[in-house]
């Protein structure tokens, strides 16, 4: 008998090769609240799925909402066509039902209906400036409560190296 599958959330993770040609993901950290046990960790942009909200919606509006729109996305609508900058987090979300990602992962979780946390790896391009971006952005909406406090570009040594600090996410 096939149970049931719920999207209970979804994230982006982006990743980005620099000029040396080496791998960095672009990583959010958690902004320090009393008693999240992930404050201040790095983490991919993602969260819970709002009620009929498939992955790609669900990825792309937490994409948009975390990095403040800060980080240019370009995303090839075929494979035989040059990268196109996403609009707005429809365009990006039409694009994943496109398969337009490097790779997907699903996390499912049995209960009554199977659970599915989706992770899509995008690869964006190497713009070390939307760190600057995204903490000018921050600094216009002073009063406005974000979830990341920074954005920045990690290799996968630097994440190793705080693997003290960075712990599985845990999944309901």
């Amino acid at each position: 008998m096939n149970k049931e599958r719920k999207c209970i959330g979804a994230s982006i993770l982006c990743f980005s090769r620099a000029p040396d040609n080496l791998l960095y993901f672009l990583l959010g950290r958690e902004k320090f609240t009393k008693h999240y046990k992930d404050a201040c960790k790095f983490s991919d942009f993602g969260g819970a799925a709002n009620e009929g909200e498939g992955p790609e919606e669900c990825a792309s509006r937490e994409f948009f909402e975390e990095t403040l729109n800060s980080v240019p996305i370009f995303l090839k609508d075929s494979p035989d066509m040059f990268p196109v900058p996403v609009r707005n987090r429809t365009h990006m979300a039409n694009l994943l039902k496109k398969k337009t990602y490097y790779a997907k992962v699903n996390f499912e979780f049995e209960r009554k209906k199977t659970c599915v946390y989706t992770t899509f790896l995008v690869e964006v391009r190497w713009m070390p400036e939307v760190v600057v971006r995204y903490e000018y952005l921050m600094r216009l909406q002073p009063r406005k409560e974000f979830e990341k406090d920074r954005i920045a570009y990690m290799s996968p040594q630097m994440i190793l190296n705080s693997i003290t600090n960075i712990k599985s996410t845990y999944f309901p």
